[in-house]
């Protein structure tokens, strides 16, 4: 959670996050835990401003798809992205251009904010569907939404959706 805030922070993974200067606190693992977590919430109230920014860094990080332009996180240690076909793309001059030129960002965004509205369409299909449909929906829906709430506190990953993947896919999918 404290990579995720502080003055330096991007919302993301970086090498100069530094977090919030927090008070040493003395007591077991989980006091101190505790103590870190009141004092980054503390910082994201004192710091509304800030928070926000963060906070919509970390939703689009979230979403953002595995490799491009947009993406921010830690998959590039996933073992499929080796054989992700733009690798062989980006070996060529006008390959990497398209691929993390206008290009590029013009997919990315896309991708990012289909899948989004794609989400949200899909929960609002089940939701008018009604019955068993509409239960089921909503329940997926507040998985994933915890899911992505979860990571907009802490730090944004687009490997942190892997979890309510499975759901967000079907909502998209409906």
């Amino acid at each position: 959670m404290n990579i995720g805030a502080g003055d330096k922070a991007t919302g993301g993974y970086t090498n100069s996050a530094t977090g919030v200067k927090c008070p040493e606190v003395k007591g077991n693992d989980a006091q101190i835990d505790s103590a870190r977590v009141k004092c980054v919430l503390k910082w994201y109230v004192n710091n509304p401003g800030k928070f926000l920014k963060l906070a919509l860094n970390k939703a689009i990080y979230y979403w953002s798809p595995w490799y491009g332009p947009v993406a921010n996180g830690t998959m590039a240690r996933n073992p499929w992205r080796i054989n992700h076909p733009l690798n062989e793309t980006i070996k060529t001059q006008s390959g990497a251009e398209m691929v993390f030129g206008n290009t590029g960002k013009l997919v990315s965004w896309f991708w990012l904010l289909a899948g989004i509205g794609l989400l949200f369409w899909g929960t609002r299909f089940l939701w008018l569907a009604g019955g068993v449909e509409r239960l089921w929906g909503l329940s997926a829906f507040v998985i994933v939404l915890l899911n992505w709430l979860s990571s907009m506190a802490t730090i944004g990953d687009h490997r942190f959706r892997i979890p309510s993947m499975t759901l967000s896919v079907v909502l998209q999918t409906v």
